[in-house]
């Protein structure tokens, strides 16, 4: 890499050449790589045209899934969502056994048992996790959506900090259709206790199931609130995850 040492410094793009300020001086760079028309064309260059459809089908998914519980965002710190997303989304790609090569879909993918074993557990939280925050156990029921937390003591059953006062809990049941990139999303009833050593039973239940066709993904979503003057806060400390996908 060049070093611009030239009395007539400049910043900017002329013709292929580019020149921009480091920590270690102007730096030049020289436009190159493959043309996109080489790549379109090139019969040598099949493979990269086939990567590059399949890495453009696993952003869409990955994007796509955000898009359907976007909702998360505003209780749950969801660092890095894309990259962790896409990881799992490549894999789900891969499973795609009845596609060629270039061709492969998560849509398809998914289908498999394994792929949707790769999706359930998934945190939406960068920093929290579900399976740490909540400790009580729970029953997930597919057919109608249902998700139970019985006997759970807030005190005892969740991982929280001094600032948080109260714990909302609530569900969601996404009907997710990968090829066709639609979806239809249903959420329950949002059920808040304060912390403390009272036992009470969490039932979350949807309005009503989703439509349309693909697969379904449930997310268990615990939500914090810090109580002052009689306001509740929300505290973006929450944990969310995916708990089952049929």
């Amino acid at each position: 890499m060049a070093k611009l040492k030239s009395l007539f410094k400049f910043e900017g793009t002329i013709d292929d050449v580019t020149v921009y300020q480091s920590k270690d001086g102007l730096i030049v760079r020289r436009k190159g790589g493959l043309s996109r028309e080489r790549i379109n064309s090139d019969p040598k260059l099949q493979r990269i045209r086939e990567n590059n459809t399949e890495f453009g089908e696993m952003a869409t998914s990955t994007r796509f899934l955000k898009q359907v519980f976007s909702a998360l965002q505003s209780s749950v710190r969801t660092g890095n969502l894309t990259r962790r997303l896409s990881t799992i989304m490549a894999n789900v790609k891969n499973m795609d056994t009845t596609s060629n090569r270039g061709q492969r879909r998560v849509g398809n993918g998914i289908e498999n048992a394994d792929a949707k074993a790769l999706l359930k557990g998934f945190n939406f939280g960068d920093q929290t996790r579900l399976e740490n925050t909540l400790t009580k156990a729970f029953t997930v029921n597919a057919t109608n959506g249902h998700i139970d937390i019985l006997g759970i003591i807030p005190l005892n059953d969740l991982s929280i900090s001094n600032e948080v006062t109260k714990v909302a809990f609530k569900a969601y049941w996404a009907k997710v259709d990968f090829l066709t990139q639609t979806q239809s999303l249903a959420e329950s009833n949002t059920v808040m206790l304060p912390i403390n050593m009272t036992a009470a039973n969490v039932n979350l239940v949807p309005v009503a199931p989703p439509a349309g066709d693909g697969v379904d993904i449930f997310v268990l979503a615990v939500g914090f609130y810090q109580t002052i003057n009689g306001a509740d806060y929300p505290l973006q400390s929450g944990a969310a995850a995916i708990v089952e996908i049929v």
